[in-house]
């Protein structure tokens, strides 16, 4: 069947005018989705008769939906990248009301029962999604519970591939301040939290320009109490150019913002001023760095079987 046939003209003009105000919404040149628009795409959506709307989301309606968003997107942005644009804009448009329903929390919320209200689907989906709720939160000063924000700058540290997502967007100062801000209650109920005694020395591995040196890599955030696990992180490029290094700095010199499970991860305060001791570089030194604890780690655990 054609899928112009599935939709009614009077839901497609619907659907015409929240492809526009999402693409419009998506293509902003800031964070921070106006909330009115939200509401008018929310109040559009509503207005579909409850049979189109069954339409709309099976095989013969998605692909008219998917035309429609793609073709205002490629009106609004000529560039090649519309086609990936448009399926966050389409996202952007039927998450409205959840957008909106976290924002509530955000603004009215306390404790971790109301945190636990953001919807789950916001947290695990686009991380673009996840980037307007914590500036949502930080920007408009309306997150007055330091437990719903550590919930959110949990869930978006640990996202992204390099770095994770929250320093990507705000940049390591500013993560640094969120993370200052943020109650344990929040942070260690989206991120376990570590249940290993507290180390003395924590390990970084990662890439450098020789003409910029270690100091920038070592200035950073995501550390590790595994030397293991950082020599893993250097010789795992994802998509990174320099010089692969792991390096040790002693935590009493740090601020430790905190320690997660995952990876046995330690969040330190951003330092431009670290001191640091390199004890790998280079290919051949990391990869033999790696093999060493990964062959101590087998033994070990070979030995308490036994």
């Amino acid at each position: 069947m054609d899928d112009t046939h599935t939709l009614t003209a009077n839901t497609i003009s619907r659907i015409e005018q929240v492809a526009a105000i999402a693409c419009e919404l998506y293509l902003a040149p800031h964070f921070g989705f106006e909330t009115a628009k939200l509401q008018r795409i929310v109040r559009l959506l509503k207005d579909i008769d409850p049979d189109q709307s069954s339409a709309i989301e099976s095989r013969n309606g998605l692909p008219l939906i998917c035309q429609i968003f793609l073709e205002t997107m490629r009106k609004m942005n000529a560039d090649e990248s519309s086609f990936m644009y448009d399926i966050h804009a389409r996202e952007l448009a039927f998450s409205a009301e959840l957008i909106l329903k976290a924002r509530t929390v955000i603004d009215i919320g306390k404790g971790l029962r109301d945190a636990k209200r953001i919807p789950p689907r916001l947290l695990v989906s686009s991380n673009f999604l996840l980037t307007d709720l914590v500036y949502y939160a930080w920007a408009s000063e309306k997150c007055k519970c330091d437990v719903i924000l550590g919930y959110l700058i949990s869930a978006s540290h640990q996202k992204g591939k390099v770095g994770g997502l929250l320093i990507n967007q705000f940049g390591p100062e500013l993560t640094t301040s969120l993370f200052r801000q943020s109650h344990d209650l929040g942070l260690y109920a989206y991120g376990k939290k570590s249940q290993a005694s507290a180390p003395e020395i924590a390990y970084r591995g990662g890439f450098f320009d020789p003409y910029d040196g270690v100091e920038k890599l070592a200035s950073g955030m995501c550390w590790t109490d595994d030397p293991q696990q950082a020599a893993w992180f250097a010789n795992r490029r994802i998509g990174q150019t320099g010089i692969p290094v792991v390096i040790a700095t002693e935590l009493r010199n740090s601020e430790t913002l905190a320690r997660f499970e995952y990876e046995k991860e330690i969040v330190l305060a951003h330092d431009d001023y670290r001191g640091y001791e390199v004890i790998a570089q280079g290919e051949d030194d990391c990869i033999a760095l790696e093999a060493e604890f990964k062959t101590e780690t087998e033994f070990k655990e070979i030995s308490q079987a036994a």
